[in-house]
């Protein structure tokens, strides 16, 4: 079983094996068909050796063989017997013959020249053979080699003496030997072509799965960052033409890679540039801003009891301070690197704690604010980050319902992963607008920052996760958050 296995996940083993069985059963099939030539010929030619001997031995009988030899005739021996079965004898000595017998057209035994068969008596392998018979009594009738006792081959011949005579011809087993041992030597070539054929074909499907094993190489060496040239000239045919290819397909890859790590080095070096440009640019924006609003606050203090006028521009300063203190909180929240403070809890908890927090907001715009948690394994994760996200999100579906409506949490466990659908039923979401939501600085409310969802964003993607937004077919817009559970966190 473990070799089936190996076989059936492997296409060299599979080409070996093919091209093994496609020789061998090549290689079979005309050894079939040759050793059945060669033995038929081999057969036919012992045949008419046979016929021939045969006939030799009916003319040396025809002469002294009268139509009255009948069964019977020999109950009580003469001297015509003695002659007769004598001279059969003599044939005998030849070393061809195993037997010679007489017999009549119905296939009783007249005559045998070893005495083995007694006459009177059917020959036991004639019976019920009548069509032989027949056909003997007209002509010589040659009949195919059988095996007998103990797999000893035979051949007779049947010749016609006369019309109540026909003469019996076996052959002798040894002489019939030659077939035994071709058969033999035939069975030994056989297996040894087989053999042979097996690895014929092994050696033409591995020079088949060089360059296969030349590409397998090439691609694990790609798959691991390498990039070698072949230690060998590629070949001449299709496969060497699908080597090349490959080789300049993956020298194109290489330069290509060594392009997007050079882009890729540059990007982060533009990106640690611009951090440390962000968090100097903060850093003078927050200054002249520190100022501005000390200032705002001492006009205020001594505007407070002589010029209202006056203490109302202070106040709408440092409101502005404020916004700007914001953006550059954001800002700087945005560009900096999360450093996670990851830690097991349910993350129904953390969502229960967002609709709690906004349960007031909600009541007074009227919405309603909706929970269907389902099971759900525990979350490793940063609660501030996770809780921030969230509710910045439901914050701004409140937004868009001032006139009331409905928030809904859903929250569904698919296989080691969290599914969290906050969904409301506002006007939903520009369809032209989904390519640049989570961009940074882009926003369709007047005071809005455009931070808030690519900050969202950024979150969810630290933890290894991702958001959607969706329109709802019947009206409003779906956020749906995908977050790794704890085992798959960790």
């Amino acid at each position: 079983m473990i070799y089936l296995n190996h076989i059936n996940k492997s296409l060299k083993a599979k080409l070996l094996l093919l091209h093994a069985l496609l020789w061998s059963f090549l290689f079979a099939g005309t050894g079939v068909i040759v050793y059945q030539l060669v033995y038929s010929n081999l057969e036919a030619k012992m045949g008419q050796q046979l016929l021939a001997l045969a006939r030799l031995v009916a003319q040396q009988l025809e002469s002294k063989v009268s139509s009255e030899l009948q069964p019977g005739s020999f109950d009580t021996p003469d001297a015509f017997f003695n002659r007769l079965s004598a001279q059969l004898r003599g044939f005998l000595q030849v070393g061809v013959l195993d037997n010679i017998i007489l017999l009549n057209q119905e296939g009783t035994v007249l005559l045998d020249a070893t005495g083995e068969e007694i006459p009177g008596f059917k020959q036991p392998w004639l019976r019920g053979k009548t069509d032989i018979l027949a056909k003997a009594t007209v002509k010589p009738v040659v009949l195919p080699i059988r095996k007998e006792d103990f797999g000893a081959l035979h051949q007779s011949v049947l010749f016609p003496l006369n019309p109540n005579v026909i003469l019996e011809a076996d052959a002798d087993p040894h002489y019939l030997q030659i077939l035994r041992e071709f058969t033999n030597v035939s069975i030994v070539l056989g297996l040894v072509g087989l053999c042979v054929s097996g690895l014929a074909g092994a050696l033409v499907a591995q020079r088949v799965i060089q360059p296969m094993n030349l590409i397998l190489k090439m691609t694990d060496d790609v798959m691991r960052g390498k990039f070698p040239e072949p230690d060998s000239p590629p070949r001449s045919d299709e496969l060497g033409h699908w080597v090349q290819v490959l080789q300049t397909m993956f020298r194109k890859i290489h330069h290509r890679e060594t392009e997007l790590t050079l882009l890729r080095q540059m990007a982060e070096n533009q990106a640690e540039e611009m951090k440390m440009v962000a968090a100097g640019i903060a850093h003078e924006v927050r200054n002249p801003l520190g100022v501005i609003q000390g200032q705002a606050d001492r006009i205020q203090k001594k505007a407070r009891d002589w010029d209202l006028d006056l203490q109302s521009a202070a106040q709408k300063i440092q409101g502005q301070v404020e916004v700007l203190n914001g953006v550059v909180s954001k800002f700087l929240d945005y560009s900096r690197d999360f450093h996670l403070q990851r830690r097991s809890f349910p993350l129904p908890e953390l969502l229960t704690r967002v609709t709690q927090d906004l349960s007031d907001l909600a009541e007074r715009q009227k919405v309603e604010i909706l929970r269907d948690f389902g099971p759900c394994a525990s979350l490793l994760a940063d609660w501030d980050l996770l809780y921030s996200s969230f509710y910045n999100l439901a914050l701004n579906s409140l937004q868009v319902m001032p006139g009331g409506g409905q928030l809904v949490f859903r929250l569904r466990q698919i296989l080691n992963k969290a599914m969290v659908e906050v969904e409301d039923n506002g006007p939903g979401i520009d369809p032209q607008n989904f390519p640049k939501l989570f961009k940074p600085f882009f926003s369709t409310k007047n005071e809005g920052t455009g931070l808030g969802l690519a900050f969202t964003e950024k979150v969810f993607r630290a933890h290894g996760g991702q958001i959607e937004a969706l329109n709802r077919p019947e009206g409003g817009a779906v956020f749906r958050i995908i977050l790794p559970l704890q085992e798959a966190a960790a």
